[in-house]
């Protein structure tokens, strides 16, 4: 446990993490994505509303309450590839 940790330690400091999406080396506040993607990321800002297009996908299908999706699927995009 405690040797893990140091090498999780080492590797830090010998590779420096960088963000997915452009490459940029990661500050000490930044754990996944750096904040210029953050801030270009595709969100869809679908759970502001209700009958959205993702809830209108389920209709009739499955019983739900509500659905919205976090980020827009564009094809070929370093968002995508990041989430799968």
């Amino acid at each position: 446990m405690i040797l893990q940790r140091v090498i999780h330690a080492l590797k830090g400091v010998i590779i420096a993490p960088t963000c997915p999406i452009c490459g940029r080396r990661l500050s000490t506040s930044e754990r996944f994505v750096c904040l210029r993607c953050q801030l270009d990321a595709p969100f869809t800002h679908l759970w502001q509303s209700r009958d959205n297009a993702m809830e209108q996908r389920f209709w009739g299908i499955v019983p739900i309450e509500r659905a919205a999706a976090f980020l827009w699927f564009i094809e070929s995009s370093k968002w995508r590839d990041m989430i799968h």
